[in-house]
């Protein structure tokens, strides 16, 4: 990787809270060497080595650290979107863990006059792993319930940042695609109400290109 923070990555195993500054270096190193932002990335290639290095991270540091979980459960919602051929099994592992690391994340407590991982952007992330999950060959009415609770995610990404276009597009997406299915006759739903929140929805700008 052309990131010298990967350089610092075998360290991470060597953390375990005991020194002050351990959870921060490792934060740095997570978001600086291993956050999988894109697919299209020059990480994605290192995704396995990614993935790795998470593991590697001792639980006291994991469990003390929004941004470490956040990151962690990014990687392995994207590989499990992305990663082709997957087994089955590992993708939706993957998918669960992931969503499991997003609700560990939210239950840390925010630090005071620190920087840290928003709920918004979580819940973002939460958002769009559960309704990849739901796309996902499987039981239909875990898909439905998965489905719903994507949608769930990104209006409360939305009410802890209302300007979150990542959320926005998220959201307003969802909505169209299960206004097609209802048309299809998969599902029955309030069209007329989902087409006005989606309407509502991208007044704003969300990149239609966006990556997720």
């Amino acid at each position: 990787l052309a990131r010298p923070l990967w350089l610092l990555v075998p360290f991470l195993k060597t953390l375990d809270g005991s020194v002050p500054g351990d959870v921060r270096l490792a934060e740095e190193i997570s978001e600086g060497a291993l956050r999988i932002g894109s697919h299209r990335e020059l990480v994605w290639r290192y995704r396995k080595d990614v993935l790795e290095a998470f593991r590697r991270i001792p639980p006291v540091i994991h469990a003390s650290s929004r941004a470490i979980n956040h990151h962690h459960a990014m990687a392995l919602w994207k590989t499990a979107r992305y990663d082709r051929p997957l087994p089955p099994n590992v993708q939706h592992r993957r998918y669960e863990m992931a969503v499991d690391l997003l609700d560990r994340a939210l239950n840390i407590p925010a630090r005071k006059h620190q920087r840290d991982d928003h709920p918004g952007h979580i819940l973002t992330s939460k958002g769009y792993a559960l309704w990849h999950w739901a796309q996902t060959p499987g039981d239909e009415t875990a898909a439905a319930t998965r489905t719903s609770q994507a949608i769930d995610a990104f209006r409360l990404a939305l009410r802890e940042l209302p300007d979150n276009l990542y959320a926005i597009y998220g959201l307003a997406r969802a909505l169209v695609v299960l206004c097609e299915r209802s048309q299809e006759g998969e599902i029955t739903i309030p069209i007329t109400e989902m087409l006005a929140e989606t309407l509502d929805l991208l007044q704003g700008s969300p990149a239609p290109d966006f990556a997720m």
